[in-house]
Order: C-alpha cells, then structure tokens, then sequence
C-alpha cells in the first residue's frame, strides 16, 4: 500500500504499510517505548515480544503469536507501527503498540497501517475476537468506531490475561469479531 498525502498542517512524503521485518526493530523499538515514557498512552514493549510478532514464532505454543505492521518513509524510518498478539487460552487477538511518529500524526498514516494489519487477522483468523485498549490520551477512537469496534464497560466479559500485561483500569475496551471488521474495512478513512 502507497499512499501519498497532502493536510493543512504539511505535506506528507510517500510511505509505505508492509508486515514488519527484522530491520525494522530498532525503530518500532524506538517509536513505541519513546511514546510509552513521553505520553503513557501505550503500553512500551520489549525487544522479544517485537521480535516475537516479526517472526510469527511460537508463543505459548501457538504458530500465530501476532503480528506487526510498519509504516516507513523511503529512506525506511518507521514512522508509524501496530501489532496484534495472540492470547493463548482465548485465543482473542489483542491490537496494541498503536504509535504514530508526532509529525506524521492527523495524515491518515494510522488508519493505513489499522486497515492492513486488521485485512491480515481477519483473513488468518476470521473467527476471531479483535480486543483494543485505548485510554485517554489514546488517539484512534474512530477509526475503531468505522470498524465496526463497539466499547465494553464490564471488563468480566473479557479474558484476564488480557489484562495481565498491566493495563489495568485505566483502559477503554473495544471489542469486535474479525469477520465484522473486514466487512468494514471500506468504511476506514486513510
């Protein structure tokens, strides 16, 4: 996916969306870690759990562990990134890492990168439950909305282990079934 894209606030160079690769990692690592201690609005990773969604390897004994996707400008500095991980006993796959680089932010490049990464899980997983965690510095909210995501305030419908990365009460649930958000994913605004 290519998209170039001009706003009021300034023109945007061409970037592109693609699954994540090993090259990619100190920027991911960089970008998402550098927002966790800047903003608190996601949570920050580590160089395994990015490595572990790169490569699709085994975690938990699941083949599918997660996913990454990237955008990156030509000279291939990661400007925006995501990531699903595979919860084992659900099996529910949790969006996270969501970060977009600060200048680059109100330019579409976050629902570019939501639309890929959600066409992929919803082609590998139809059947699936989609979680995301937002909190009130988080960004994002309508592109979930145009998915099809609804907001859930009974956080006793939703798999403990999901919260056991450390999110706790601060977080907005939004869930919905993969199958629903593919059917909505012409509906995203890029």
């Amino acid at each position: 996916m290519l998209a170039q894209i001009e706003t009021a606030r300034k023109p945007l160079e061409a970037y592109t969306v693609t699954a994540a690769h090993k090259k990619d990692l100190a920027g991911i690592l960089r970008l998402v870690n550098g927002e966790a201690e800047k903003s608190g609005a996601v949570l920050g990773v580590t160089k395994r759990q990015v490595k572990t969604w790169i490569r699709g390897r085994k975690l938990f004994g699941r083949k599918n562990s997660g996913l990454s996707f990237v955008a990156k400008t030509p000279d291939g500095t990661v400007i925006g990134h995501q990531a699903m991980h595979v919860w084992p006993k659900s099996g529910w796959w949790e969006h996270r890492a969501v970060v977009t680089a600060e200048a680059y932010r109100s330019n579409g490049v976050n629902a570019s990168i939501t639309a890929a990464l959600m066409e992929k899980v919803a082609e590998k997983a139809p059947d699936s439950t989609i979680v995301s965690l937002k909190n009130s510095a988080s960004n994002g909210r309508r592109i979930l909305d145009q998915l099809g995501f609804t907001r859930v305030d009974d956080h006793s419908k939703i798999p403990g282990e999901i919260f056991s990365i450390g999110a706790g009460g601060k977080w907005e649930v939004f869930i919905a079934a993969a199958r629903d958000v593919k059917e909505n994913l012409p509906r995203v605004k890029h």
